[in-house]
C-alpha cells in the first residue's frame, strides 16, 4: 500500500505527463491551422454560375475543385439561381473545376472552359470569380414520359 508522499510523487508524475501530452497536442492544432502551416492558408475561394444551354440557371448542380497538385479538392451544389461558391482553397493554387448535374434533365459533365476532360481543361487558380459554365443536356426525362425511369426498374418501356 502506498504512503501519502508516495501516493503524491505518483499523482504528481501523472499530472506532468498529461501536461506534456497536452502541450505537444497544442503545439501539433496550431502547426496544423495556423494560417501559412504547410504552405498553404485554405482561405482562397472559386465562384460563378452555372446554367443551361437554354441560359437558364441549374439549380442543384455539383461543383468540384481540385488542386492540380493532388494536395486537396473541395465541392458544393449550386443555388437555385445556378451560383455557387467553393470555399477552404489554396491561394495561387492551380485546380481543375469540374460541374455535371441531373435531375429533370441529365446534363453532360465537364471541366472548366468547356473542355471535355481534366487534361484539356483551362486550370483556374485561386482566387477566382466568374468561373461559369453553361452545360449541354444529353436527355430531358420528362420528354420521354417517364418511359427511361420505367425501364431502369425493370418494368419495360410504355408503348
Amino acid at each position: 500500500m502506498m504512503d501519502i508522499q508516495e501516493h503524491r510523487s505518483h499523482l504528481h508524475a501523472r499530472v506532468a505527463a498529461v501536461v506534456v501530452l497536452a502541450g505537444i497536442a497544442w503545439l501539433g492544432i496550431l502547426m496544423v491551422t495556423a494560417p501559412g502551416a504547410q504552405g498553404s492558408n485554405h482561405s482562397g475561394t472559386i465562384s460563378g454560375t452555372v446554367t443551361g444551354s437554354d441560359g437558364l440557371p441549374v439549380a442543384g448542380a455539383w461543383v468540384e475543385a481540385e488542386a492540380r497538385t493532388g494536395d486537396g479538392w473541395t465541392s458544393g451544389y449550386t443555388d437555385d439561381d445556378g451560383r455557387y461558391e467553393l470555399q477552404g482553397l489554396d491561394d495561387g493554387v492551380n485546380h481543375s473545376v469540374t460541374f455535371w448535374a441531373d435531375g429533370d434533365r441529365i446534363y453532360l459533365p465537364q471541366y472548366y472552359d468547356g473542355a471535355s476532360s481534366p487534361d484539356t481543361a483551362t486550370p483556374v487558380e485561386v482566387p477566382a470569380v466568374g468561373i461559369n459554365a453553361q452545360l449541354e443536356a444529353s436527355v430531358s426525362l420528362s420528354a420521354l414520359g417517364g418511359g427511361l425511369s420505367a425501364a431502369f426498374m425493370g418494368r419495360g418501356c410504355r408503348r
